[in-house]
C-alpha cells in the first residue's frame, strides 16, 4: 500500500508513535517517527538588475589580489531587487544516542509533497493533512554586512529606501513566506535571511538563505565558466590537466574546484558566495 495524504490525515507528528493505517480491506501498522522542521528555498529570482563593472574592483580587493577585476567586470551585475521564498520541510527528528543516520521518512515525504503541491496552487492535500489550508506561521530574522568593510549593516523592514538594505515580507505559498529584497545603489552587500517556521502542531524549525547585491551572469554556461577562469578563481589548463590524476591530493582539490565551478554556472549565474567557495578551494590547491 502506497502511503499518501489521504491515509495520513492528522497523524500526531510532534511526538511520533504508532498508528494503524487502513485502506479498504488493507491495513498497515505504521511507526511514525517524531518529525522535525527545516526548510528549503522555493524561489530566488533577480527581478531588477543592472550592469555594475565598477564594483569588480571592490570584490577583487576582498580576495587579496587573487581575483582579476577586469575579467569579472564585464559580466558583473547589481541585483537591485530580488524575490526570495522559503517554505518549510519536514525531516525525521534525530533521537539522542541512536544511530539514526538518515533524515528520510515516508511520512515526511508525503507531507513535503503536499507542501510543494500547495506552492503550485493545490492546497487540498495540506488541508487534509493539517485540517488547515495555512498550517504554518513564519517569522524572519535578517543579518547584513558590507563585504568591502566587513561591517554589519542594519536592515529596514518595508519598501525600498535609498542607500539602505530593505526587505518587504509578504504572503507567498504560505503566510509571510516571501521576501522582496532591495539593495543599495552603491556598495557590495550580503544579506542572510532566516525563517522561523511553526506548524499547527507546535513543531518549530528554521532555514536560512544568503543573497548578495551582485552576481556574475551570462546567457552561455561555457562563457560564464570562462569568466570564472579568467577572473582567476580557477586556473586554466594547468588545473584541468592535473585534475585528471585524482590520486594526488592537490589534483583532487583541482577536480573539486572544477566540479564546484561547473555546478555554480549551471543556472546561468554565479553568486559571490559560490565564487568565494571556488576561490577558497583553488587557494588550497595553490598552497605548497
Amino acid at each position: 500500500m502506497r502511503l499518501n495524504a489521504r491515509h495520513t490525515a492528522r497523524i500526531p507528528m510532534a511526538h511520533g508513535g504508532t498508528v494503524v493505517v487502513r485502506d479498504g480491506q488493507d491495513s498497515l501498522v505504521l511507526r511514525v517517527p517524531r518529525l522535525g522542521l527545516g526548510g528549503s528555498v522555493l524561489l530566488d529570482s533577480a527581478v531588477v538588475v543592472a550592469a555594475d563593472p565598477r564594483a569588480a574592483d571592490a570584490i577583487a580587493a576582498r580576495s587579496a589580489g587573487e581575483i582579476n577585476a577586469a575579467a569579472m567586470g564585464a559580466r558583473l551585475t547589481r541585483v537591485q531587487r530580488r524575490v526570495v521564498e522559503l517554505v518549510p520541510e519536514y525531516v525525521a527528528a534525530r533521537t539522542p544516542g541512536s544511530d539514526n543516520s538518515s533524515d528520510e521518512s515516508p511520512l515526511a515525504e508525503v507531507i513535503n509533497g503536499a507542501i510543494h503541491a500547495a506552492a503550485r496552487g493545490d492546497r487540498s492535500q495540506v488541508s487534509r493533512l493539517f485540517g488547515n489550508a495555512q498550517p504554518f506561521t513564519t517569522s524572519w530574522r535578517f543579518v547584513a554586512r558590507n563585504l568591502v568593510t566587513g561591517d554589519s549593516v542594519s536592515v529596514l523592514r518595508g519598501p525600498a529606501v535609498a542607500n539602505r538594505i530593505a526587505v518587504q515580507v509578504s504572503n507567498g505559498s504560505f503566510a509571510n513566506s516571501r521576501l522582496t529584497v532591495y539593495m543599495p545603489a552603491t556598495g557590495v552587500f550580503e544579506l542572510t535571511a532566516t525563517a522561523q517556521f511553526t506548524d499547527v502542531d507546535g513543531i518549530r524549525g528554521s532555514a536560512s538563505h544568503t543573497v548578495h547585491s551582485h552576481e556574475l551572469a551570462a546567457d552561455d554556461v561555457d562563457e560564464l565558466l570562462s569568466v570564472i577562469r579568467d577572473a582567476g578563481a580557477l586556473l586554466a589548463a594547468d588545473m584541468t590537466e592535473r585534475a585528471t590524476n585524482r590520486r594526488q591530493p592537490r589534483a583532487a582539490q583541482g577536480a573539486v574546484a572544477l566540479s564546484m565551478a561547473r555546478h555554480a554556472v549551471a543556472d546561468g549565474k554565479v553568486t559571490l558566495q559560490e565564487l568565494e567557495a571556488v576561490r577558497t578551494v583553488v587557494a588550497r590547491w595553490r598552497a605548497p
